[in-house]
């Protein structure tokens, strides 16, 4: 046909201009250009081609089809030295194959229209555009293909519309874009939005864009690598999952305002992440399904601030359930997370009664974790192993897990203060082998009696508001799960001591020694031997044992109050004086024969003779008493003895050591 001559031949008579240049014109034969070179631009407007366009392989200066409706365009191999321009209306109603090109200019298909229903609908597979490509509110019917593509300059998608419900909308693995990617303002997928393994140059900016996918991965980026920042904020909807597990942001990660939803599975899975700036989650950011940081590294802020995250744990099927049936633990998962800067919390919401609500297993946080303000978690906090360098503050915070732990702080490591002051705790406290600077909470939140665990918790510093005294101190470490555990005493009290209050310390030490004394054996063991054991330990010697641990905490306060000891001797010492001294009165106390008569009786030095073990004041060989009260003095002799032993033994901290 003519067109074509005039594309591929230069000596067509009467012809003037470079470019061939059609507006408006109906071409009702093929445009068949496959494998030519086309020594002139061509620039069709409005036209309309009624059957294939075919540029196989095709070498040309400038394509533009601006307005035009074809049925079908077969490009691939195409090699453009300047732009293609497919916009303005161009309508391909059965698809447009650019598979393999290179465009040595810009890509523009704005506001253009490709439709390939359950196939293709553009098809740029591994071409390489020298400059940027557009597709500007365009619309795509049918899988829009970028896989490998390599983009020197920036992907522009605002406003573009990619429909392919049930499949991928968008394929881009291995896409790489030099420049910046933007899928925002009005950016619409239904269907899955794919970029595993792409590799963006600049930003990747999705702010207001709409991304669904039901029962399925609304974008799939795994190992996706993003130079600058990820910004998905005011606006941004995904219904399905996001999947950015293995992903590189260079800068930031923003999800301020956005809203992920995909109940019962997951709503973000970013397991493995590294974010090297911060990553903010909130001022109205919602999230109804898991969100899962599994091994994230964040090296900013992970800011929760005003967020909502809920996983009821909804039935029905979970496309992303386990290979093993079991559902995803968890509304937020932050297991073995590192995290640089600040995580925030504050105002967030968290629900999973079940599977709990943070998961935050050997997170590390080189800032601040904040859970304060209107934060509240329906289920577990998991902060087992965590590691945060700065402070974590749960002030005005709540924590319900009526069925088991509320917060697991196990062996977690917080370097300066935790603020443990929330407006609500149910459930139980976990803070076995946990360390941190300082522990700073509220006797009107602390956990009820056996839902607190305290062994081998350390801690610097500890103070209450509003202040609380010594007793209740105890009354907190009575609540231990565990029952009696020596190592929480021994800890508050190096505390005390530590700041000076000597006589804090002692009250904690002999609490701790009286509650020691007074445990009851342990029956777990099924044995019979070691049931009857207990069962002798607890029903005859016990008594004994409260008896004796009584008389140790009055006598010498278990070694920590050795001076209580004179108490009792004064009360002994001076009763012994009024009572030999009556019993003297009613001869009861007789004076021995061959006594010089000159010799006067004294009860105070009879008692002194009496008490103090190994004295020979001569009171007891000057005076004999009498059998009805022989019994007295040999009681009198016994308890010096005791009372001796139990002053020495004190003195020098043997019941501190028992």
């Amino acid at each position: 046909m003519l067109v074509d001559v005039l594309l591929v031949r230069a000596d067509v008579a009467g012809w003037t201009h470079r470019p061939l240049w059609l507006a408006g014109a109906r071409i009702t034969g093929s445009l068949d250009l496959a494998a030519a070179r086309l020594i002139r631009p061509l620039q069709l407007e409005d036209c309309s081609i009624e059957q294939l366009v075919n540029l196989t392989d095709v070498e040309a200066m400038t394509i533009g089809l601006t307005g035009c409706h074809v049925p079908r365009i077969e490009a691939s191999g195409l090699t453009v030295r300047g732009d293609l321009v497919l916009s303005a209306g161009f309508t391909a109603t059965d698809g447009v194959d650019l598979h393999g090109g290179t465009v040595g200019g810009k890509l523009n298909c704005d506001g253009g229209n490709f439709s390939k229903p359950q196939g293709i609908s553009l098809n740029c597979g591994s071409v390489v555009v020298k400059e940027s490509m557009w597709t500007e509110k365009a619309t795509f019917v049918g899988e829009m293909y970028l896989l490998d593509a390599h983009i020197n300059g920036q992907l522009v998608c605002n406003g573009a519309t990619f429909t392919n419900w049930g499949g991928d909308a968008l394929t881009a693995d291995g896409l790489v874009v030099e420049g910046a990617m933007f899928c925002a303002k009005g950016f619409a997928a239904r269907g899955a939005v794919r970029l595993p393994i792409a590799h963006i140059g600049g930003g990747l900016y999705c702010s207001g864009g709409t991304f669904t996918n039901p029962q399925g991965r609304a974008i799939y980026a795994a190992d996706l690598t993003v130079d600058g920042p990820m910004s998905c904020r005011d606006g941004f909807e995904a219904v399905g999952a996001v999947v950015l597990t293995g992903a590189h942001i260079g800068g930031g990660l923003k999800l301020h305002k956005a809203k992920l939803k995909n109940p019962g599975g997951t709503a973000l899975d970013a397991a493995g992440l590294v974010v090297e700036g911060s990553m903010f989650c909130r001022d109205g950011f919602e999230a109804v399904g898991t969100v899962e940081l599994t091994g994230a590294r964040i090296g900013g802020n992970l800011n929760f601030c005003a967020s909502t995250l809920v996983n009821s744990g909804s039935v029905g099927p979970n496309p992303q359930a386990r290979s093993d049936g079991s559902a995803p633990p968890g509304a937020l998962q932050l297991v073995g997370a590192t995290i640089g800067g600040d995580l925030n919390c504050t105002g967030a919401t968290l629900s999973d009664i079940q599977h709990g609500a943070l998961n935050a297993r050997r997170v590390v946080i080189r800032g601040d974790m904040i859970c304060a303000g209107a934060f509240a978690a329906t289920g577990e906090v998991n902060l087992v192993h965590a590691r945060v360098s700065g402070d974590l503050d749960c002030s005005g915070a709540s924590f319900t897990n009526a069925c088991g732990t509320a917060l697991d702080l196990v062996q977690a490591e917080i370097g300066k203060d935790v603020v443990m002051r929330p407006t609500q705790l149910v459930g139980d406290l976990d803070l076995r082998f946990a360390r941190t600077g300082g522990w700073y909470d509220s006797a009107t939140t602390w956990p009820s009696a056996k839902a607190l665990h305290l062994h081998g918790f350390t801690y610097r510093a500890i103070d209450a508001i509003p202040q609380i005294d010594v007793k209740d101190r105890l009354d907190w470490i009575a609540r231990d799960a565990e029952g009696f555990m020596p190592q929480p005493y021994a800890q508050l009290a190096t505390v005390y001591r530590g700041e000076g209050n000597e006589g804090k310390a002692r009250q904690v030490q002999i609490r701790g020694q009286w509650r020691r004394r007074l445990a009851r054996s342990d029956k777990s063991n099924g044995s019979g031997r070691r049931w009857v054991s207990s069962l002798w330990s607890d029903w005859v010697v016990r008594p004994l044992r409260v008896v004796w641990s009584a008389l140790l905490w009055i006598t010498v306060g278990y070694g920590y109050r050795p001076w209580l000891i004179l108490g009792p001797i004064g009360a002994l010492y001076f009763f012994g004086w009024w009572w030999f001294d009556r019993a003297f009165g009613d001869r009861k106390l007789v004076q021995v024969k061959d006594l010089d008569t000159g010799v006067t009786f004294s009860g105070a030095r009879y008692t002194a003779d009496l008490l103090i073990p190994g004295a020979s004041l001569g009171e007891r060989a000057r005076f004999a008493a009498l059998p009805e009260i022989a019994w007295w003095t040999t009681g009198y002799t016994l308890a010096g003895w005791a009372l001796a032993a139990m002053l020495i033994a004190g003195l020098t901290g043997v019941f501190r050591r028992l």
